[in-house]
Parts: structure tokens; C-alpha cells; sequence
């Protein structure tokens, strides 16, 4: 801190004294700030219940106090409903506003907060990515677990990302191989790696996605052994006893890559609800076979008629005590198999 904002005794921030300045003076401040103060200014408008704090955080998140996405998800997290549905009518949908706005809109919404009709005119308006994803739910979005934040900075969830501790190891059995051919196209993996990308770029993670076609419908005889046998790098020096493979939900495939696309892995990747919702169906999206353009409702009903597992395994691949998961994924062809697996470390 440069001696702008007031410490205690300790020569610690006082946030309450600091809460207790009156908005236009923080707002004043903004502009003299060093980067660090900006965004602890930011951070305590967003957070201070009341419409005065929540339009002055907008406003300083507009003058660079913080990432836009990061301001409306400290307001979707801090600010009563009421609040935010007049942010919303107070808005102005030009170029400016639009990723703020935006993200705004989607934090809400993975929060379970109804934008209401205010809302869905607003997405009209938008001229930006996320205004194309719905403002309700898909029954499959049951589960979001989200980052609470804290006006010190900061926040926490909890996210379940392991099987190998908990759960028995598949019995590999021996037999005759089932040919499949890698059809993985250009430009797939990066849809299907959307909800780790944060992993990829801002962590020191790792993540692998393919695509296989088998010569015959596979949907009553595939199992572990059969993962088992595919070119996948994340399985290459796989023990007998070393695979953990079971059934998945289509809910718990959406909830795993959500968190892992919102709240992010080992460091701080994490992309909010807004963005870490558009990643979560992009991954969906590509897994499933369905093209880039479709609607999440399709893409939705598409993915859950799919057939899905789960799997963890004890190479030197994944890590085994961090963030990380593999899924495998049936296309309705039952000859069309998708495989998207993600570890990170510290």
C-alpha cells in the first residue's frame, strides 16, 4: 500500500473504518490508486450492501479497479436481489458496458438469483459472447458450487475432484483388443479442454482430449478394460490394480467442469460463474459431438442422452492429490467415444 488507504495500529488495512468513508471519496481515489489499492477499493464497494456501493463498484470496475467479471461476481455473491435488478434496469447495453453487464447477468443466474424480465431484455440488447447463454438453469446445473469471497480478499469452495482414495480400483481383464481409430479434429481439443483452459494457461496444468471411432457399436461391451486399451498418454504406464472407472451422471460431468472452469485448479485460475459457465458448455458442447453454435438448451439434451464414466488412474500422468478427473464419453452412434482428461499441481 502506498499510504492512501487507512491502516490500524499493526500497519494492517482497517476495513472498517475504510467501509465507513463515504462513496465518492473512494470513488475519488480510484484514479491515484496504485493497481493494489484500486482493487481493495473495488473490492470493498462491491461488497458493501447497497445500491450507492454496488453502482459506485460498476464505476470504479469501469475505470480499471478490477476485472469486470470479478466485480459482478463479488455482486452477485454480496448484493441483495433487489439491488442488483436495478443495476440492471439502470443499465446502458453500448460497447463499455457490455462485458460487465454480461458477466453480471451469468453470475446471477449460476447463483440462482432470477434476473427476472429486466434481465432477459438486457441479454437482448448485449452485443457480447455470454449473452447467448440462457438466463435459467438447465436441470442438469443443480449443483454449482461457487467461490465465496470475502471483503479482505480471498474466498473458498469445495470441490471434489478424486476418486483414487475413495473408491474400489476396475478389474482389467484380458481379451481381444477393440480397434478404434482417433478421428480427433482440428480445433476439437480446444473446445473440449474450454472448462480446464484456466489450468492450461495460468496454473502449471495438463489435459488431454481425444476422439475415437470403433468399427462396431460398443455400448454393451465397453468397460475399463477397454479404456484400458486406447493410445490415451494419461493411461500410458497404467498398473493392473492402478484404474479407478465407474458410471457418471450427466449432472456430475456438469458440475465437475464448472468448478473446475469457475474456481479453477491448484492456483488461482479461476474464471467466475459467468465465464466458467460458457466454458462448462463449450466442453459439453465438443464432447457431445454437437457443433460450436448450438444452443446450451440442445447442446443440454444432446449430452444427456450420451452414455458417461468417470475414471482416475495411478500413473505418472496424474498427479493423485490434486485437482484432476477423466471422463469418457458414449455418443449416441455408441461407435463415437470422447475422452477429456485434466490434472493440475502446484
Amino acid at each position: 500500500m502506498t499510504g492512501t488507504l487507512p491502516v490500524d495500529a499493526f500497519g494492517n488495512l482497517d476495513y472498517p473504518e475504510l467501509i465507513g468513508w463515504p462513496v465518492s471519496r473512494l470513488l475519488a481515489l480510484v484514479a491515484e490508486a496504485s493497481r493494489e489499492e484500486a482493487e481493495v477499493i473495488g473490492r470493498v464497494l462491491a461488497m458493501t450492501r447497497g445500491a450507492e456501493h454496488a453502482r459506485a463498484a460498476i464505476e470504479a470496475a469501469l475505470a480499471g479497479a478490477e476485472p469486470a467479471w470479478l466485480t459482478a461476481a463479488r455482486l452477485a455473491f454480496a448484493q441483495p436481489r433487489e439491488v442488483l435488478l436495478g443495476l440492471l434496469a439502470e443499465a446502458v447495453a453500448d460497447e463499455a458496458n457490455a462485458e460487465l453487464y454480461a458477466c453480471l447477468l451469468q453470475e446471477m443466474v449460476t447463483r440462482g438469483i432470477d434476473p427476472g424480465e429486466v434481465g432477459e431484455d438486457l441479454r437482448h440488447e448485449l452485443n457480447h459472447p455470454l449473452a447467448a447463454l440462457p438466463l435459467r438453469l438447465d436441470s442438469s446445473e443443480r449443483d454449482f458450487d461457487l467461490q465465496d469471497y470475502d471483503i479482505r480478499g480471498g474466498g473458498s469452495y469445495s470441490a471434489d475432484y478424486f476418486l483414487t482414495k475413495a473408491e474400489e480400483k476396475a478389474v482389467l481383464t484380458a481379451g481381444s483388443p477393440q480397434v478404434a481409430t482417433r478421428i480427433t479434429a482440428s480445433g476439437q481439443r480446444e473446445r473440449m479442454t474450454s472448462a480446464v483452459r484456466g489450468w492450461l494457461e495460468r496454473s502449471n496444468g495438463r489435459a488431454e482430449a481425444e476422439v475415437f471411432e470403433f468399427a462396431y457399436p460398443i455400448g454393451d461391451i465397453f468397460g475399463a478394460s477397454t479404456l484400458a486399451g486406447l493410445p490415451l498418454e494419461s493411461l500410458r504406464g497404467l498398473e493392473p490394480d492402478g484404474l479407478v472407472f465407474r458410471t457418471a451422471t450427466f449432472d456430475e460431468v456438469v458440475t465437475t467442469l464448472f468448478c473446475a472452469a469457475a474456481n479453477g485448479g491448484s492456483y488461482s485460475s479461476a474464471r467466475g460463474g459467468a465465464y466458467g459457465r460458457a466454458a462448462l458448455w463449450e466442453s459439453v458442447a465438443a464432447l457431445a459431438g454437437a457443433d460450436p453454435d448450438e444452443p446450451v438448451e440442445e447442446v443440454a439434451a444432446l449430452a444427456g442422452r450420451l452414455r458417461w464414466w468417470r475414471f482416475q488412474a495411478v500413473t505418472p500422468w496424474f498427479e493423485q492429490d490434486i485437482p484432476e478427473f477423466g471422463f469418457a464419453a458414449l455418443r449416441v452412434d455408441e461407435r463415437t467415444l470422447a475422452v477429456l482428461a485434466a490434472t493440475d499441481t502446484d
